[in-house]
């Protein structure tokens, strides 16, 4: 027994514990309200793949910017598992990629083509991407967060829902 319990603590130290921050930009938005927009049919099945795909993975927080297309992406996933929406701004990314590193949980964060990438570039992850095009709705970006005695991240950049 007291080899096993050896065992295992060393491969937890060998290994640390990690957990898994997926980032998307907001599904495919309608054109009205201007300033507002919600999603059209496209990105309402977008959000319920998104859902399917995340509701197995143990998420304990989900974030989103304050506005009807980033809300409405995450929502499925929100009823689904019984999380609560937590909103940020997203002029608060350094505040923010803090408080994610320190939370040892799997979230899911919902942003804009605008602030997708910076938010990626203050975990300082190298990515493929120099920008999100208008019309590129389906990128999911996978920050894995190692935590031993500092913390290291990595990226995997890969796509969800119909293309």
């Amino acid at each position: 027994m007291k080899q096993i319990l050896c065992f295992l603590l060393g491969a937890w130290l060998l290994t640390g514990c990690s957990n898994y921050i997926y980032v998307v930009r907001h599904a495919e938005k309608g054109v009205s309200p201007a300033a507002d927009p919600s999603l059209t049919a496209a990105g309402e099945q977008r959000a319920v793949d998104l859902a399917n795909l995340l509701k197995e993975k143990n998420i304990g927080f989900i974030y989103s910017t304050n506005t009807t297309r980033t809300i409405k992406t995450a929502t499925p996933l929100s009823d689904s598992i019984h999380k609560a929406i937590t909103l940020y701004a997203p002029d608060t990314t350094a505040l923010l990629v803090a408080k994610l590193k320190s939370l040892h949980a799997n979230v899911l964060l919902v942003g804009h083509s605008n602030t997708v990438l910076p938010l990626l570039d203050s975990f300082k992850l190298a990515h493929h991407l120099q920008r999100i095009p208008d019309d590129g709705f389906n990128n999911l970006f996978i920050v894995k967060a190692t935590h031993f005695l500092w913390t290291r991240v990595s990226l995997t950049e890969t796509t969800y829902g119909a293309p």
